[in-house]
């Protein structure tokens, strides 16, 4: 079976210890400076744990522990888009489906396009092409998720109809969590409000995720915590991850925190000497009940609603890592895997010719979103994916393939290293510490890497 996340093996990682020391000062310096309330790092190399630290507190007074439960927020979204595909195997749907199939509301006759203006005037246009499983997948739809620079006029109107995802609000309930409201009129109401673009021409930060959770529910006619706990949580012992957190382990789910004199909001973008200021608790009553006190129809975020821990995030990652199968469980082909965490994104070029892989940059709608990422990252269904080594100058491998979350929260998988590595923290609101702070861990991580991987891509079959 596989190794303990307390089991901890450097040596068998190929992982320096010298070099280890040098993340864990690092993650007592993100708490000892409050840059962070607490920090939690894991690394695996070669199907053993060579690095597991864990420092700060959980709640006030509360130190961390390793059982610590953390909403994993955007982190959310490989899990569902491999749902989704597990479902692809079973040959319920093609990428190339328009998703008008599985909700009429997403019928391009109805729909239309952002053109210009502002929010108390602006133009649209009809939608020329319609949504696929693809666009979702990808996110290149042309959907928004509402928290980007108010002065667009498409978020502008999704905040009007109360469309905000999990986490974006302070102190505000979203329509999607008041009592009776359905996801089937969550998802007519966003068909309602103008695309950001045509589908497929840019890529954008959005919806999508969501939508996948609805679909997998439309196709496995089974709510989608349901799905989640038979098809991945259960066969991969993901004992702790859902998006509720029963009132057994209640003591064990962590505060949110925010940097104090940040403003709060996803969007929000913050002065850069924030990390100066220290920390707070963020005491949002709605926003821990949702976890906690769940009502009994509850909007299962697909994008962004579950909890987890960093032993079965890491289990996850170990199946993905392992080409879909864990401790004699699979959950996915090797095939469909690789598929997945290949680059989606292309364009051709109008004088013809074949298409070319290009990165989130290249198709990016509006630069200066984090998520999307350093330049030589594209995305594949439900991942980031390096497509290049050294463009962007933060250290990493071809093929690495990554997400992060909205409390700052991240993992990544180098198959060439055969290596994972989780962050885990609770630290709210774009903080201007994320980019920078996945850089240093990448410096730190890869600096500890010293022995030659002694086998191709693929990490053996037995972990």
């Amino acid at each position: 079976g596989m190794s303990s996340i307390t089991d901890v093996h450097p040596d068998l990682a190929g992982l320096d210890p010298k070099a280890l020391d040098r993340l864990t000062a690092w993650n007592k310096y993100l708490v000892e400076t409050e840059r962070l309330a607490s920090s939690a790092v894991l690394v695996a190399r070669h199907g053993h744990v060579g690095y597991h630290f864990a420092c700060g507190e959980q709640r006030p007074g509360v130190p961390i522990a390793v059982d610590t439960i953390y909403r994993i927020y955007s982190m959310t979204k490989p899990i569902v888009s491999l749902a989704l595909m597990q479902l692809f195997e079973e040959g319920k749907f093609q990428l190339t489906d328009p998703i008008k199939l599985f909700i009429p509301a997403f019928d391009k006759r109805r729909m239309t396009v952002f053109k210009s203006g502002t929010v108390q005037n602006y133009e649209t246009e009809p939608c020329r092409r319609s949504i696929t499983i693809k666009h979702v997948l990808t996110h290149t739809s042309g959907l928004s998720y509402g928290f980007t620079p108010a002065s667009n006029p498409v978020d502008a109107a999704y905040r009007k109809a109360g469309l905000l995802p999990k986490g974006a609000t302070a102190g505000k309930v979203p329509d999607r969590d008041k009592p009776d409201f359905s996801q089937g009129e969550f998802f007519d109401r966003l068909a309602a409000q103008p695309l950001l673009f045509q589908p497929g021409e840019h890529w954008f930060y959005g919806f999508n995720t969501d939508l996948c959770g609805y679909l997998v529910e439309l196709l496995s006619g089974m709510p989608l915590q349901d799905f989640l706990s038979q098809r991945i949580f259960a066969p991969l012992k993901m004992v702790d991850t859902g998006f509720t957190v029963p009132p057994e382990k209640h003591h064990r789910f962590a505060s949110n925190w925010m940097r104090r004199g940040a403003t709060p909001g996803l969007g929000a973008v913050q002065p850069a000497s924030a990390p100066r200021t220290g920390l707070k608790e963020i005491s949002e009553a709605t926003d821990e009940a949702s976890y906690l006190f769940p009502k009994k129809e509850m909007f299962m975020s697909g994008g962004g609603g579950l909890a987890s821990t960093t032993h079965d995030y890491y289990r996850f990652c170990a199946c993905l890592l392992n080409g879909g199968t864990l401790d004699g469980e699979r959950i996915i082909s090797t095939a469909t895997l690789k598929w997945m965490t290949s680059n989606h994104l292309t364009r051709r070029s109008p004088s013809g010719g074949m298409a070319e892989s290009i990165d989130m940059k290249a198709l990016a709608f509006q630069a200066g979103y984090s998520e999307a990422q350093p330049a030589g990252t594209g995305f594949g269904l439900g991942f980031s994916v390096r497509i290049n080594a050294v463009e962007s100058g933060i250290i990493g491998s071809v093929g690495n393939y990554s997400w992060g979350g909205a409390a700052n929260t991240y993992f990544l998988i180098d198959p060439s290293e055969g290596m994972i590595v989780i962050h885990m923290t609770q630290l709210m609101y774009n903080d201007p510490m994320k980019l920078p702070l996945r850089a240093q861990l990448g410096s730190l991580v890869y600096g500890a890497v010293v022995d030659p991987a002694p086998y191709p891509r693929m990490m053996r079959s037995k972990l």
